[in-house]
């Protein structure tokens, strides 16, 4: 064990916006941590909305010795103000660091970084919003800000946590992009509250804490998921906001297997729904599939107004779907004869025909032992994804209704054509959608599913019976003026509330979900 502290905390504060006034009440809870730890570091960026107050760093670790204790040669200011910065840099995240680092001698062996703000997943519309600049921060932009800081100031050393008080920011996109500098990520798949996580509950934590040494990575992300998400906490039966955190973990090859799964299932559903049927019978199985995809998406739980999705939630209901599809199959495999399943690995499975059967009715029963075997493989590839992503989830609790079937782990999963299609440039720099290795851009598997199921999916040979930024008259995308202020007379109709945005009209069209009203809070996994 080095001579450096435990830890390092440093919590970063993007407070340039409506959250300004929350930002500051943190810092006030923090401050409550003076004197009182000695393992453990604490220092705080807050960058405010209020032009009178500058952006400040400040170091909160308990015992800092006093200016008339320091020598000369090393000047330690633990409080330093500066003039207006811009939140959303990432360069200004590496700066922030820097001064931890360098400038406070904050080194340690373990270092866990809080982001606090605004988030929205792997979109960059509010993500760490600054609003004095109008600028937000991009993943990528975090990743470069990471990556340097690794190289230049923590001496290749991972971030052992990576936390986000932010609304979101728990997908798989986001982790897979963030493995090599990143030990364990710690967030939110659905949206926050205003207030964020209690301050008071970490401070009081790490007090607790700072008697051991050393002090365990889980005992930290258990603190940060608690002061989120207290259980007994009576402000919950008050405000009734539904929450949802979790804990995971970034091993690299744990999440190459849990990449690796996720396109093998795209590229099985894929087959499943190919553009053209040759076949009437290809072609029902195609719509069947379509359906069980849908019924999936349908029940499973959902995020950022439902454009996001549960990863084993929804694996968990499209093998249920899947299982419909092959008993109805076998159904039809029985009545005609007797199904022997295949001895070896590999083989085919054979059916033994009645003498009543004829030659059309064996190759119907042919092509329905195909599929069964085609539906097997998209089922045992839910599965693979299913045991993947649990692997890698260390804890996963929800508070309320809303997120009580969250696993730990979401990913991007559009309900229409149109919205993947303005998603398209931001959701291709991902290097979980498409390889980045070549000049243009070339889809993964699941990112080609995502395309050819919502291409599928859409009604061309009929008029649009509801509200539709796309035009089945002319097959193209309406603008986004027309989309707002002037949507088609004939085949479409106007949404029910006037004046609503385009981007919100599946927010009010959402399904109804069997939730459990009564339930408050629990955790479906914790390690």
């Amino acid at each position: 064990m080095s001579d450096a502290k435990d830890w390092t905390i440093m919590v970063y504060l993007a407070g340039d916006n409506d959250l300004s006034e929350t930002m500051a009440r943190r810092v006030l809870d923090m401050r409550r941590i003076r004197d009182r730890v000695t393992n453990i570091n604490l220092l705080v960026y807050y960058d405010g909305n209020n032009p009178t107050i500058k952006t400040r760093y400040e170091n909160m670790t308990g015992g800092m010795p006093t200016a008339t204790s320091l020598s000369t040669r090393i000047p330690v200011e633990p409080v330093k103000l500066v003039v207006e910065q811009n939140s959303s840099s990432p360069w200004t995240v590496k700066r922030f660091v820097k001064w931890c680092i360098e400038d406070q001698g904050a080194k340690a062996d373990n270092y866990a970084l809080i982001i606090a703000g605004h988030g929205d997943g792997f979109q960059r519309n509010s993500f760490m919003e600054d609003q004095t600049s109008m600028g937000y921060l991009t993943v990528k932009g975090l990743k470069q800000s990471l990556k340097e800081i690794r190289e230049q100031i923590i001496s290749d050393q991972q971030f052992q946590i990576l936390a986000f008080d932010s609304c979101v920011m728990n997908t798989f996109e986001i982790a897979y992009e963030l493995q090599i500098h990143v030990e364990t990520l710690v967030g939110s798949q659905g949206n926050m509250q205003e207030s964020g996580w209690s301050y008071t509950d970490i401070v009081e934590g790490l007090v607790r804490l700072d008697s051991s040494k050393p002090i365990p990575k889980y005992e930290i992300t258990k603190l940060f998921v608690d002061s989120a998400i207290n259980p007994n906490d009576e402000y919950f039966d008050l405000n009734a906001r539904s929450l949802d955190m979790s804990v995971f973990n970034l091993e690299p090859k744990a999440l190459k297997t849990i990449f690796d799964n996720l396109h093998l299932l795209g590229a099985s559903l894929s087959r499943a729904i190919p553009k053209e049927a040759k076949s009437s019978d290809q072609l029902a199985l195609k719509e069947s599939v379509m359906k069980a995809i849908l019924s999936a998406h349908w029940r499973c739980q959902t995020y950022l107004y439902e454009q996001s999705i549960d990863i084993i939630d929804f694996c968990q209901n499209l093998s249920g779907e899947c299982f419909q599809i092959q008993d109805n199959l076998n159904r039809l495999i029985r009545f005609a004869g007797r199904k022997e399943e295949p001895v070896a690995e590999g083989e085919a499975a054979k059916v033994t025909y009645s003498a009543d059967v004829g030659p059309d009715d064996v190759l119907r029963i042919e092509r329905a032992v195909t599929d069964v075997s085609l539906i097997d493989d998209i089922s045992e590839k839910c599965h693979a994804v299913i045991e993947s992503v649990d692997a890698c989830v260390q804890t996963s609790c929800f508070s309320g209704s809303d997120y009580q079937f969250s696993n730990g782990m979401s990913l991007f999963f559009p309900w229409t054509l149109y919205t993947l299609h303005i998603s398209k440039r931001i959701y291709e720099v991902f290097s979980f959608a498409c390889d980045q290795h070549e000049r243009k851009h070339s889809p993964l598997p699941w990112y080609s599913f995502l395309y050819c199921y919502l291409n599928e999916s859409v009604r061309r040979q009929e008029p649009e019976l509801r509200f539709s930024p796309f035009d089945s008259h002319t097959k193209g995308w309406l603008t986004y003026d027309k989309t707002l202020l002037d949507p088609p007379d004939q085949g479409m109709l106007d949404p029910p509330d006037q004046g609503m945005l385009s981007g919100d009209y599946k927010k009010y069209f959402s399904r109804m979900k069997n939730f459990d009203w009564t339930t408050k809070s629990g955790c479906s996994k914790e390690k």
